[in-house]
């Protein structure tokens, strides 16, 4: 049965399948000044702000938050991925989608957040903003950094800015760092700081929490970081289809995989939500069982593809 929506539109529809049986193979250009004013912030050419040494803050964008990152174990902390993309927020340009995840629950980040590179009174700075506004927003969003052409064009409204880092040259890359503690509610801290460095080769993280009595109670200790590299090679670009649909596989299966045969028959979880980041429906409801069916089936037609 088709399900027709009304404005805000179908954001995403996640999917989880399980086979029951079966076996199937499935530059910028540089613009006249007529055209630069309607271009998109981040389709601009890049150039260096006339009579200042601070870099184009979409140098900063392009050059280092987007891609795929992960991290090394280290004691507590397991292998964790951070992926970034670009995304456009009205009244809040060069803006970038950051999703930190575990590598063995790639599909649920447990920090989802949205950064700006920006600059204050001739201060190069990175501000990161949350989204509280609408409580599905998050779970919406998640995964859809390796679909960027998929991300929703969010309002100003929906982010509430958490903390300001300003920006100083480190080699070839910056590093940031927050001036003083910001307020939070994450996890029994009231306050916290923070730092980033951003390299070609190193995306460095430490955040640290502190309770009413000054104590931290998360966070990296004795000035370590959490240090990503580059996922090499990337991942495969996303499967693209011209009705819109996008494929975005966050963990492939393993080479030893049972396969899908033709007709055979898969367990399928799923959820989707509005544009809005409100949620439709899911399988995954508390008493609900994942979708059987035959493939194709009798399925919208993106749930067959």
């Amino acid at each position: 049965m088709p399900i027709h929506t009304p404005v805000p539109t179908l954001i995403t529809c996640v999917l989880a399948l399980a086979l029951v049986s079966g076996h199937c193979s499935a530059q910028d250009k540089l613009a006249p000044p007529h055209e630069v004013v309607t271009q998109p912030a981040l389709d601009r050419p890049i150039a260096a702000i006339p009579g200042s040494p601070i870099v184009d803050p979409r140098v900063v964008l392009r050059s280092f938050l987007r891609g795929v990152w992960h991290s090394n174990p280290a004691g507590d902390t397991p292998e964790l991925i951070w992926r970034a993309a670009p995304i456009e927020v009205r009244g809040v340009p060069n803006t970038a989608l950051i999703e930190i995840s575990r590598a063995d629950s790639p599909a649920s980040p447990f920090r989802l957040f949205v950064l700006q590179v920006l600059v204050r009174q001739n201060t190069l700075l990175l501000r990161q903003f949350e989204l509280p506004g609408a409580s599905g927003m998050k779970d919406a969003l998640a995964g859809l950094t390796g679909a960027p052409d998929s991300l929703p064009t969010l309002d100003a409204s929906a982010l509430a800015p958490s903390l300001d880092m300003p920006l100083t040259r480190m080699g070839l890359g910056f590093h940031g760092a927050t001036d003083h503690p910001f307020p939070t509610t994450r996890d029994g801290a009231i306050e916290m700081t923070a730092s980033l460095d951003l390299g070609l080769h190193t995306i460095r993280v430490a955040d640290v929490g502190f309770d009413a009595d000054g104590k931290q109670v998360w966070g990296q200790k004795d000035g370590h970081a959490i240090e990503f590299v580059p996922v090499q090679p990337q991942p495969s670009p996303t499967t693209a289809s011209d009705d819109g649909l996008f494929i975005v596989t966050t963990l492939p299966a393993p080479a030893n995989a049972p396969k899908l045969e033709p007709n055979g028959e898969v367990l399928i979880h799923y959820t989707s939500w509005l544009t809005s980041g409100q949620l439709l429906e899911t399988s995954r409801t508390p008493g609900h069982e994942p979708v059987k069916t035959r493939v194709p089936g009798n399925l919208l037609p993106g749930l067959n593809k």
